[in-house]
């Protein structure tokens, strides 16, 4: 069995930049993903699979302002889907493996396997790609992580509602080959705890002092999104601290606080969430702390005693700062919602407040109001939050138990943070990825491929060749045993001044480089040429330039180190559709003709 792994990280600059105006939770994950894959993989070699050069760069800056090495990570040209063969696994942060699966087909479909992850699924495009599976030529080599159980339910509904339509269509039910697997997102749990607990409560008594918050006053903590229509409304979360100031024991002139954590996506959002808190929550001082600012992500923890996140919202599919909480040592007071049942045992790590939503169908008209365009996403997902009622009371019952018992709130602290360490840390969560990585890896050259490419039909049934697409257009097609002649256009004068007229450039990418059309005019000075040894001579000379090529010259060594770095190489089916389009183009303008066959 083949022992190393390699695996190349698709990178594009937003998924990874938590230092913007918006800090979204795909992009928290996406920073914590990357450094830990890059820290904790047990992978011999990994790639940087992005669309340009730019790119790599940035990433390259990116990894070494985190203080880690890129040095050993080459780039892979994403505009060449032969350039991931060059890697075990593909891996994608996103779901959407439909369209990856079809771009492989193209080259090798055995060639490496794909691996996406579940973030968000309530939108039309995710649930479109994901319904793309049911007949994308995905492999059981490849793989879609599902961050929790309830996200990989979601993901099976939508995929079984495509398979049971297409059966009523076809007749037949669709095989599904990918993997759907259960690996949650991680948090990096050294960054929450020093380990040095004169370190902690210093880092607690200056936050404290900062904010004018007494030590034995009580500090709930929300770290996340401020925004209630596509995160978690707010007033449930207030109107339960109040009750639970209200109902709470102990001595006068202890205080609660309640400190979020997060930013605003406009002035109105802001305006809401500050007005609304001393009308509903007027008990509580309330206080609001821009959470992306990395200092304050990173030691606000310290802060607090209990952290609380009561999402409704539908495309919540795990939630990351319980876990992250968690990791602080924090007891937490979570919906039972999402992935938060998966994440947060309840009575063991903190409490689960019971939800509850409509029964199904009730949703219907707002599902085709979303369909057919007559609200945003914003407003389907604001919508459908507005169904989902938290349960207010027994929200404040878990919150009074926990600040009226502070040997409680360290135990359920104390576990959550076990939890986080053995169950959440990346280290614990990259070692399920090798281990899929190495499962697909092995599932490569033991399963049988699904939907095998046909002989001279398209790998994919959307973008066929043209000239095959039409091949009834012509009066004939050239063929390898065509001969060709140089023709009137030929002389060099002609054909530069040919070339040179604009139009006449359009597609030059596609045709033989200047090197390469020299040489086929040198063959053709000599006799007529059939097409099939034209081909055969610039072959040749490609095989002799490669062969030729010396390491130790600077141009040669660049040029090899870009190829490696992903640039498109020619394969021998590359270089026969060069030539023909090089011909045909040239017959266009004279510049060569075709020989009529003898024994036609």
């Amino acid at each position: 069995m083949i022992n190393s792994l390699s695996a190349a990280i698709f990178y594009a600059p937003d998924g990874y930049e938590t230092g913007g105006k918006r800090l979204l939770g795909r992009q928290a994950a996406g920073e914590g993903f990357l450094k830990a894959v890059l820290r904790h993989s047990r992978c011999d070699r990994l790639y940087c699979y992005a669309y340009d050069r730019a790119a790599f760069q940035d990433f390259q800056q990116r990894v070494t302002g985190w203080g880690l090495d890129p040095a050993g990570i080459d780039w892979l040209a994403a505009g060449d889907p032969r350039s991931a063969n060059q890697a075990d696994v593909l891996y994608h942060p996103s779901p959407g493996l439909g369209d990856l699966a079809w771009r492989r087909r193209t080259s090798d479909q055995r060639g490496y396997g794909l691996c996406g992850v579940t973030h968000t699924t309530a939108s039309r495009a995710v649930m479109q790609s994901i319904g793309d599976l049911a007949i994308a030529p995905v492999q059981p080599w490849d793989a879609l992580i599902c961050t929790s159980q309830a996200v990989r339910c979601g993901v099976e509904k939508v995929i079984d509602h495509w398979s049971e339509y297409l059966a009523q269509q076809f007749g037949r039910r669709p095989q599904i080959a990918l993997d759907l697997p259960v690996i949650p997102l991680g948090v990096d749990c050294d960054r929450f705890v020093t380990g040095q607990p004169e370190t902690d409560r210093d880092q607690r008594q200056r936050w404290r002092q900062q904010l004018e918050i007494a030590e034995e006053d009580i500090v709930i903590l929300f770290v996340g999104r401020l925004i209630a229509y596509a995160k978690a409304h707010p007033i449930p979360m207030y109107d339960a601290i109040e009750r639970a100031t209200q109902r709470m024991r102990g001595g006068t002139g202890r205080r609660i606080h309640l400190i979020q954590a997060g930013w605003f996506e406009n002035e109105r959002d802001e305006a809401m969430f500050k007005d609304t808190m001393p009308t509903l929550c007027p008990s509580v001082n309330g206080i609001f702390l821009d959470g992306r600012d990395r200092h304050v992500r990173d030691s606000i923890w310290s802060a607090a005693d209990i952290f609380i996140s009561l999402a409704d919202n539908i495309q919540e599919t795990f939630g990351l700062t319980p876990i992250e909480a968690m990791a602080a040592g924090l007891p937490v007071v979570v919906s039972d919602w999402n992935g938060y049942k998966e994440s947060v045992r309840h009575g063991v790590d903190g409490f689960r407040v019971p939800t509850v939503t409509p029964p199904p169908g009730s949703g219907v008209g707002l599902a085709q109001d979303y369909y057919e365009d007559r609200i945003n996403y914003s407003t389907y997902v604001g919508e459908s939050a507005n169904a989902v009622a938290i349960d207010i009371d027994s929200c404040a019952a878990s919150l009074v138990e926990l600040i009226d018992n502070p040997d409680l709130r360290r135990q359920l602290g104390a576990n959550g943070q076990q939890r986080a360490r053995s169950v959440y840390d990346w280290r614990q969560v990259i070692a399920s990825y090798d281990d899929l990585w190495e499962q697909m890896r092995d599932r490569r050259s033991t399963e049988i491929e699904r939907v095998p490419r046909q002989p001279n039909h398209p790998a994919i049934p959307t973008i066929e060749d043209p000239f095959s697409a039409f091949a009834h257009y012509p009066s004939q097609t050239l063929r390898d045993h065509d001969t060709i002649a140089l023709g009137v256009n030929s002389a060099p004068d002609r054909f530069h001044t040919l070339r040179n007229i604009w139009p006449n450039r359009i597609g030059d990418r596609h045709r033989l480089a200047e090197a390469d059309l020299e040489a086929l005019f040198d063959q053709l000075k000599t006799r007529d040429q059939r097409v099939s040894e034209l081909i055969a001579a610039i072959a040749q000379r490609h095989a002799l330039t490669e062969a030729s090529s010396d390491p130790s010259d600077p141009a040669d060594s660049t040029k090899s180190a870009d190829h490696s770095l992903g640039e498109i190489v020619d394969s021998p089916d590359h270089l026969r559709h060069r030539v023909y389009l090089t011909l045909t183009y040239l017959l266009k303008f004279d510049i060569v003709q075709l020989r009529p066959d003898p024994l036609s």
